[in-house]
């Protein structure tokens, strides 16, 4: 019960009780983030704060280890006092070499360890399985240099960047990284002008998270019904509902849907949904060759057919057209629509005057 008081920690640690508590709150968080069925690099941002204090805290302990470990186990108790107190080492503590080996073990057997969960993982880096060709390929990385300062970008690649790696081996965290990182939604712009040449007035676009909000910036056009957020769990654990979602895109003027793979709007799935089948049509592919390495990423353009908005359209091909809402954005697109757009004012035709004739006697 005393080891888990974090009032004892305060008490009796000389300092150390922060840097247990830290431990703890990394252990945990980190605990939290392995549970998850799907991770992020991004996810472990959260936890790079404690990581830093007990990694400095780390250095701080192997260096008084260090310091106590050669030599000054073996002074008496007033040689150690007096050393003490003129600026000396102190007398290495009982557990100080038991916890050297001990982290000597770790480090030792983290190769293995860490050989051994990369074959588990991928698979395709020993057994030659679709495009890979098992373990010994040669696979080559391109630099791309960063929008920030030249200075920076140059000297991350002269001191982390490596433009190879063999399939099989282990490389570095670093390495992977800036691998991925290295990747670019190349025809992003391309797009974009393919979007903005074919939209009129206030029509919207939607599709793959990753990509429809980026081209709707670049062709100046908002995301349909204000829905940025059309990642495929937004619908799988029911945040959002199909049809909700289809009624207020389609209430606001959708003209466009981006179709690529990893998204719930994949080539092959958009061709399965009743209203894009019915009220859409595939225009244009693009192939991006920086999206993935060593292939291209085919994204697709679909356009709404005809100038009337869309509808919902059910499995069974019943169409709702139920009137909605319009979300604020929208609203205020129309608004704007109508100012730069005015509908032309009917043309009044005078109504031509009866005269009135006398009787003749």
């Amino acid at each position: 019960a005393q080891l888990w008081n974090p009032r004892r920690w305060w008490l009796h640690l000389s300092g150390g009780g922060t840097t247990m508590i830290v431990w703890i709150l990394a252990l945990g968080l980190t605990g939290e983030l392995a549970q998850f069925r799907e991770r992020y690099d991004f996810y472990f941002v959260l936890v790079i704060p404690s990581l830093a204090i007990l990694a400095s805290a780390t250095l701080h302990g192997l260096y008084v280890v260090a310091r106590s470990a050669v030599g000054a186990g073996n002074q008496d108790a007033d040689l150690a006092a007096a050393s003490s107190l003129q600026g000396g080492v102190k007398p290495a503590p009982s557990w100080t070499r038991p916890a050297l080996a001990a982290a000597l073990v770790v480090c030792a057997l983290w190769v293995p360890i860490a050989g051994a969960a990369n074959r588990a993982a991928f698979a395709s880096e020993i057994i030659a399985a679709g495009d890979s060709r098992g373990a010994g390929e040669r696979l080559s990385f391109e630099w791309v240099d960063t929008p920030g300062p030249s200075v920076l970008s140059d000297a991350t690649r002269h001191l982390l960047w490596k433009d190879w790696r063999v399939r099989g081996n282990l490389e570095s965290g670093v390495h992977h990284y800036l691998w991925s990182k290295k990747r670019w939604f190349s025809t992003a712009e391309e797009i974009a002008e393919a979007v903005a040449d074919r939209a009129l007035g206030n029509e919207t676009i939607t599709g793959a998270s990753t990509f429809a909000p980026m081209v709707a910036l670049l062709a100046g056009r908002r995301m349909a019904g204000d829905e940025v957020d059309t990642n495929a769990k937004t619908f799988k654990t029911g945040a959002v509902s199909e049809r909700a979602f289809w009624r207020q895109a389609c209430a606001d003027h959708l003209r466009f849907i981006i179709a690529a793979p990893h998204s719930w709007f994949t080539p092959a799935s958009v061709q399965r949904m009743p209203t894009v089948t019915r009220h859409f049509k595939m225009v244009r592919e693009f192939r991006d060759p920086k999206l993935k390495h060593w292939r291209d990423e085919v994204i697709q353009l679909w356009e709404r057919v005809g100038s009337a908005d869309c509808v919902y359209v059910d499995s069974h091909g019943v169409t709702d057209e139920s009137p909605v809402v319009p979300s604020a954005a929208g609203a205020i697109g129309d608004a704007a629509a109508e100012l730069a757009h005015p509908a032309p004012k009917p043309i009044e035709v005078p109504k031509a005057r009866k005269r009135k004739h006398k009787a003749r006697p």
